[in-house]
Parts: C-alpha cells; structure tokens; sequence
C-alpha cells in the first residue's frame, strides 16, 4: 500500500491528541515505531483488514498506548498517510530542482508522482478513506483535516517550486494548484472504483499536456498601435 520509498528513518513530527501537550522527548520515538506498524499492517491487510490491536501487536505496545497518542484507527491512519504525503511533496520538489524550464520542472514533479503510482498505489487508499467519512462520524474529522493539511500542502510545493517564475505564467499558482487538486482527488476515485491502470495513464497523460499550459512562460507582449 504504502511505497518503499517513503519507510526511509527520517522522522516527521507526529501530532498530538487534541487538548493534551506533548513532552516530544519522550513521546516522539514512541509514536514514531506506532507508525512504521501501522504502515506494516495496512501494507498487509488493508486499511479495513488491520485493528488497532494488531498494530500495537507489531509495535510491542499496549493497544490504549496506541489510543493514547492516535486517539482512534482513523485518527492513526489520517497521521500515517499525511506523513506518507510530506514526503511525497519532498520528493517531487526534488525532481522539479534541475535546471530547465518550468514545464520541465512540472513534468518532472509529474513523472515522480506517476512513478510512484505505478509502483503502490496510494490514491485507491486514500480516496478510499475519503468516502469512508461520507456515513462515518468518527474518520470524518480526521479525514476533513487529512485533506485540509493535503491541499495546503499542494498549494506550499507548487510555490516552492514555481515561485520565481509565477510573474511570468499564464494562470495564477494557487488557481493551478487548485486545478491539480480537484485534478488529483478525481484520480484517486477513480483508483478506488475502478482501479484501471489505463485509465490513470490516460489522466496522467491529461495532466502532462496541462502542466504544459499551465507552465508556459507567457512571451512579451509587443506594444501595438502606431504613429499617428
């Protein structure tokens, strides 16, 4: 489920339960190996085939330690896959770094994110967990909030990594970024009904003649009208 890539031991921040602070030298290595289980567990028995008492199994804690710091499986879940994605965003910034213009960077960040997909698709889980919160009370604010950080995510990479040119780029970088969200969160239900590899080719394809639009340096425009 989860890519290979992302289980490297850089250690992201874990939040906290709401209304309890955290004393993260002691909590942080906790939470952290909370996680990787996680991972684990979800990679074998998908998201509705793991418990929470299995994953604290494979942590070799309690199950209320899990509980204590992720307050429910959705809540651990929505923590996991918000970290899964930070690393995504490094990734593709990454990517898009060479020299080049920046629809060579948009096609890069893009072949990164389609490399990704082909390898362990994390659309089809994600947007799984996403209707989820249609009927269920207790992921939706999870997943509300996983998808909140997401976008807002998507809006902080496309600016890091087109910010110097924005001036000069047919469309507005956070209405791009916007496109490519409503973009990318199609895709993903699209995994999750139908799972045809040729269909996600085809809306990555889509999304590289887009990125060629949306990324095109605008020429100067020369001045009209003549002497009178």
């Amino acid at each position: 489920m989860l890519h290979p890539a992302f289980t490297a031991t850089q250690r992201d921040t874990t939040a906290a339960p709401a209304g309890r602070a955290v004393d993260l030298a002691a909590d942080v290595t906790t939470a952290e190996r909370i996680l990787c289980a996680a991972e684990q567990c979800f990679r074998d028995n998908t998201y509705a085939g793991a418990s929470v008492r299995q994953i604290a199994r494979r942590a070799n804690v309690s199950k209320s330690l899990v509980l204590y710091h992720f307050e429910s499986k959705e809540r651990l879940f929505a923590e996991l896959q918000l970290r899964v994605y930070r690393r995504l965003a490094r990734s593709l910034t990454a990517a898009a770094a060479a020299t080049g213009t920046p629809v060579d960077r948009a096609r890069a960040a893009l072949d990164s994110l389609v490399a990704v997909v082909r390898e362990d698709n994390d659309l089809a889980v994600h947007a799984m967990l996403a209707a989820r919160a249609l009927w269920d009370a207790g992921a939706a604010p999870h997943v509300s909030a996983m998808r909140r950080e997401l976008r807002e995510l998507l809006h902080r990479t496309i600016h890091d990594i087109f910010a110097d040119d924005a001036q000069r780029l047919p469309t507005p970088l956070d209405t791009t970024a916007d496109l490519l969200w409503a973009a990318l969160t199609g895709l993903g239900m699209e995994a999750a009904i139908d799972g045809s590899p040729l269909q996600l080719e085809r809306g990555f394809d889509a999304l590289r003649t887009f990125a060629g639009l949306a990324f095109s340096i605008q020429s100067a425009t020369a001045p009209t009208g003549g002497r009178s």
